[in-house]
């Protein structure tokens, strides 16, 4: 619904045509490029953490004690991102989105 609403304000202000595919689109390729950028500047998967709070365990409840796993928690994403491993953006990743003028370049 959001990226919905986002498209008919783009669409508004820019004249031309969006629907909520491409603001999905748009928002995935930004999130690639910012990763890239990011790696550039020497960002590893080893700088991808959390704030210590949320890695605590749970005080009470069900999950008393227990903590997130970080590592299986970042595989999940980096696979969902199409990243890969080492949470690096693939190159078909980057060419689905356009972006295979940067492949090659980390």
């Amino acid at each position: 619904m959001i990226y919905a609403d986002m498209a008919m304000a783009l669409q508004a202000v820019t004249g031309e045509p969006w629907d909520a595919a491409r603001v999905g689109k748009c928002g995935e390729r930004i999130t690639n490029l910012q990763r890239v950028f990011s790696m550039k500047c020497g960002i590893t998967a080893a700088d991808d953490k959390l704030p210590r709070r949320l890695l605590e365990g749970t005080p009470d409840g069900s999950h008393a004690g227990h903590s997130p796993d970080l590592a299986y928690m970042l595989q999940d994403y980096y696979r969902e991102r199409g990243w890969d491993d080492k949470g690096r953006p693939t190159p078909e990743k980057l060419a689905e989105l356009g972006l295979t003028e940067i492949v090659g370049e980390f």
